[in-house]
């Protein structure tokens, strides 16, 4: 109510936004609850107040920590620094910064899915992932423009990158021929079982699991499963003992960190014994959702 009445116009979507990008973060809080970190309202009134984010330049990019990050900004207010690049090709002009060190060796997916003009519309972003420390003189490890993912919002971005643990990298977020708006960037692992050749193998007559896509991506010429173009599969492999019909079900799957249910399926298959089987989730919504 109080941040409502400091920003007379502005949409309640704006406003969590401003809130959850005003929380004061911290160890306890890591990866155990949705914000990150306690809301702290001073910080978000200052920023009303603030006619540019808080990070809007390099020098003054905002700290990130974990192996899931979710952090959200605007870059309504922000500009363009001489001799910053362009990122995914484009020139922008409304970039802001953040920088996190990879905590291990391996794949990682960048998205900026949820990000948004005003509520119902989607900002068209641009990401961009470097190494330096200077802002004329980064060098790329990934760019992206549209994700081109209807659950995420198309025209929002997404990477997913091979990094090294113990590197620090330096995180671009721009508006595609200067948008703006309200951010949400979003840091996963890519899951072991991304692709169907390190398919996870299950044993045994009655199987339950829990796993993730978050950080997943889709190969080339995978299929769309369910006839559905998804975007974020993990597999697994099973080999039948019996000849029989068996069930198969992803009932309980859920999107992490937001309360919405991901879409159920339940398959009924006759299946021959010892005849390998291919289970795909897909998320049929894209990931981190506004």
């Amino acid at each position: 109510a109080i941040m409502k009445a400091q920003a007379g116009s502005e949409s309640y979507l704006g406003l969590v936004f401003r809130m959850l990008a005003a929380v004061d973060t911290g160890t306890p809080y890591r990866e155990r609850v949705r914000s990150g970190g306690v809301l702290n309202l001073e910080k978000a009134l200052d920023d009303l107040n603030a006619s540019a984010p808080s990070n809007d330049t390099f020098a003054s990019r905002i700290s990130l920590t974990g192996r899931y990050v979710t952090a959200h900004g605007r870059n309504s207010g922000a500009s363009k620094e001489t001799g910053e690049p362009w990122h995914a090709g484009n020139s922008g002009g409304k970039s802001v910064w953040w920088t996190w060190t990879a905590p291990y060796t391996g794949a990682f997916e960048f998205t900026t899915a949820g990000s948004f003009t005003t509520p119902g519309s989607q900002l068209n972003t641009l990401l961009g992932v470097y190494t330096g420390s200077a802002v004329n003189t980064l060098t790329v490890v990934g760019s992206n423009n549209d994700s081109n993912i209807t659950g995420d919002g198309t025209s929002t971005s997404r990477l997913i990158v091979s990094l090294t643990g113990g590197t620090t990298y330096q995180i671009a977020v721009d508006g595609s021929g200067g948008a703006a708006g309200y951010i949400r960037l979003s840091i996963a692992p890519a899951p072991a079982n991304d692709n169907l050749a390190s398919a996870h193998k299950l044993n045994g007559s009655y199987v339950g699991l829990r796993a993730s896509n978050l950080g997943a991506g889709k190969q080339a010429s995978e299929n769309s499963h369910g006839g559905n173009a998804g975007g974020r599969s993990v597999w697994w492999s099973w080999s039948a003992r019996l000849t029989g019909t068996f069930i198969l079900t992803t009932i309980g799957s859920d999107l992490i960190y937001l309360p919405e249910p991901m879409q159920r399926r339940v398959a009924y298959c006759l299946i021959e014994s010892e005849a390998p089987v291919i289970f795909i989730l897909n998320q049929h919504f894209g990931s981190f959702p506004a």
